[in-house]
C-alpha cells in the first residue's frame, strides 16, 4: 500500500454511532460487543483506501452532523461512542490509536440519520511538542526598561 506523507489529511466518512455504543446507553453486553465489532469493522474498511500513514502522530478531528431531533447532544460522549471507530481507523493506517491528537469537535449541519466525519491529518512529532512550547514562551511577560 502507499504511504501518506505527512502533508495530507485524509476524510472519512461513518454513519452515526448505534445507540449501544453511547456511554450512557446501559445496553446487554452482547449486543453491545456486536456493536463494536460491527462499528471497528466498517471504520477499517472505510480507512484502508487511506493506506499507511507515515507519521509519528496523527490530528483527529471529528465533524458530528447529528440526525434531526430536537435535543441536546454531548461532544464528550459522541467521542466515546466513536471509540471503536478509532479503534478500526487505527487498524487500516498501521499507527496505534494512542498517537491519535484528538481536536476540539465541530458539529455539521443535521443530516438524515446522522453522519461523522473523521479528518486525519498526520502530525510530525516536533510539530506537536513545538506547539505548547510556544504557548508558554508568548505567555511569558517581558520585562520591561527601568521597571524594578
Amino acid at each position: 500500500m502507499d504511504r501518506i506523507s505527512a502533508a495530507q489529511a485524509r476524510v472519512i466518512d461513518l454513519p452515526w454511532p448505534a445507540k449501544a455504543l453511547h456511554p450512557n446507553a446501559r445496553p446487554h453486553w452482547a449486543k453491545k460487543a456486536s456493536s463494536v465489532k460491527a462499528a471497528r469493522s466498517a471504520a477499517r474498511e472505510m480507512a484502508k483506501p487511506l493506506g499507511k500513514i507515515d507519521a509519528e502522530a496523527v490530528k483527529v478531528t471529528c465533524i458530528f452532523s447529528p440526525p434531526p431531533a430536537k435535543r441536546n447532544r454531548d461532544a464528550d460522549n459522541l467521542l466515546a461512542a466513536c471509540k471503536a471507530y478509532f479503534d478500526g481507523i487505527a487498524d487500516a493506517i498501521g499507527i496505534d490509536d494512542s498517537q491519535f491528537r484528538h481536536q476540539a469537535p465541530a458539529w455539521g449541519l443535521p443530516r438524515k440519520r446522522g453522519n461523522v466525519r473523521i479528518v486525519l491529518e498526520p502530525v510530525d512529532t516536533w510539530e506537536h511538542i513545538s506547539e505548547p512550547v510556544e504557548r508558554v514562551i508568548a505567555s511569558i511577560s517581558k520585562t520591561v526598561r527601568g521597571a524594578a
